[in-house]
């Protein structure tokens, strides 16, 4: 049985459908390069300056009851406008297993996991399922604080992508 997804999957390009999978010159000029982390795809739906009016989804669309750390960093982070953040749950000292583990968990808590954000989208544009501005567009939005945020020392950080975040 397969389930609507509200953000894709990462996969292998040689899992994508022959006829879908893009060319080495498609990807040389037409892509922009981010990395994976190697975690859960995480949506964080911050409608107001506070834990409570955060709300964090998997890609499915099902509630992440495991981080409230990390709903209250991105609640109480003034640099993080109100809006759709798309990323990471992840860890960089644990593999794919353990951190599926911990994201998956109904009551339990993990302190010190991190989100790392790979792109931004307003509440509108996410409510009306399209936006009109391209990658670097929206990323461009978010204030430059954010991209000063050192990931030695925050939980909530944006992805480096080539070129732009």
């Amino acid at each position: 049985m397969s389930r609507e997804c509200i953000v894709h999957k990462a996969v292998e390009l040689d899992r994508v459908q022959k006829k879908l999978r893009p060319t080495q010159d498609d990807l040389t000029h037409n892509y922009i390069c981010q990395l994976k982390y190697d975690g859960c795809n995480m949506v964080a739906m911050k409608a107001g300056q506070s834990a409570e009016m955060v709300a964090l989804l998997s890609r499915t669309g099902e509630t992440v009851h495991s981080a409230n750390e990390l709903r209250e960093h991105i609640g109480g982070a003034p640099f993080m406008p109100l809006g759709v953040y798309l990323g990471e749950y992840w860890h960089p000292e644990f593999d794919i297993g353990e951190i599926s583990g911990r994201f998956r968990k109904q009551s339990e808590q993990f302190a010190g996991m991190h989100f790392v954000v790979c792109d931004y989208l307003t509440i509108t544009e996410w409510d009306q399922g399209y936006y009109d501005l391209t990658y670097v567009e929206r990323v461009n939005r978010l204030p430059e604080l954010f991209f000063q945020i050192d990931p030695e020392r925050s939980l909530v950080y944006p992805a480096h992508s080539e070129g732009n975040l």
